[in-house]
């Protein structure tokens, strides 16, 4: 997948590179030989060129200005969406041109939100949209709406082959007539990133004891599948560049200093301290899943 590249983002990618060389602690070998010593640099996961230059770079000189991979690397460089990536999902994902966010009511913004995963053409699906909703319940008074139900999409596979949530198994049985066998092939569902586009929400008005299967588990499931959702429009698609780069952890950081007050509340001195430990802080608590 290839995504088209600022000038802004060429120069925060270049200042990320800049950043991140790191140094090693020598060892006794190393203490009594300087020479040995050398620094390393953070590994940053993308295609260069024979003389070196970044992939970001190169997108950037040509025409269409797309970086290869893109949103797979970013994907992996994110410790809630890594986990979600196999083997098989790889060269799908490598078609995957951009990610967008946007609320289902812009005049509204607690209805809810939806993701869109947009794909270049591919031998896995002709879908050239993905999408994954979140609605809330129409309660604007509340500061903290519930999400009231979740939507996925259907996924138009181009043949059993290649759908990726599931995988052929072949096994053999015996005829009714108990003579000679017979060969039958059976899916079975495998871990892979595509099933986040299969889950939904349980609909309220549906009978509860029909679906006795589907409720195991459930609530663990509809937890996982909001922090990711979250984690998409919140974290991934406004920082895309920073985790292409390899740059989210100063992202997170940042993120948990501003919680804390930053850095200027960190440097108080012994009376700020004891006044602190008079006074408690309040935190928003998190948006519920019913």
């Amino acid at each position: 997948g290839e995504r088209n590249v600022t000038a802004e983002e060429i120069q925060a990618y270049q200042d990320t590179t800049k950043e991140s060389g790191v140094e090693e602690i020598p060892d006794s070998d190393e203490e009594e030989n300087p020479k040995k010593k050398q620094k390393k640099s953070v590994t940053i996961v993308s295609k260069n060129d024979e003389k070196g230059t970044s992939a970001i770079e190169v997108a950037a000189s040509k025409a269409d200005g797309g970086i290869p991979s893109f949103w797979l690397t970013a994907l992996k460089n994110n410790e809630v969406t890594e986990g979600m990536i196999t083997e098989r999902d790889i060269p799908a994902l490598e078609c995957l041109t951009n990610v967008t966010a946007s609320y289902i009511d812009k005049s509204h913004t607690r209805k809810g939100f939806e993701l869109q995963f947009h794909f270049s053409e591919n031998e896995y699906f002709t879908n050239t949209v993905l999408t994954k909703q979140y609605l809330n319940e129409d309660d604007l008074m509340s500061e903290d709406p519930d999400v009231d139900q979740i939507k996925g999409c259907e996924i138009d596979w181009k043949s059993p082959e290649k759908k990726l949530t599931v995988m052929m198994k072949t096994k053999k049985q015996r005829h009714k007539g108990g003579k000679g066998f017979r060969t039958v092939q059976r899916e079975e569902k495998c871990p892979s990133f595509f099933n986040f586009f299969a889950f939904n929400s349980i609909d309220p008005e549906a009978d509860i004891e029909e679906l006795e299967d589907e409720l195991e588990d459930y609530d663990e499931q509809l937890e996982m599948d909001f922090e990711v959702g979250s984690t998409f429009f919140s974290r991934l698609v406004p920082h895309a560049v920073q985790y292409y780069s390899g740059k989210s952890v100063e992202i997170i950081a940042a993120s948990l200093m501003e919680g804390m007050g930053g850095m200027e509340d960190m440097n108080y001195d012994e009376e700020d301290e004891e006044e602190d430990e008079e006074s408690e802080d309040e935190t928003p608590a998190p948006r519920t899943l019913r």
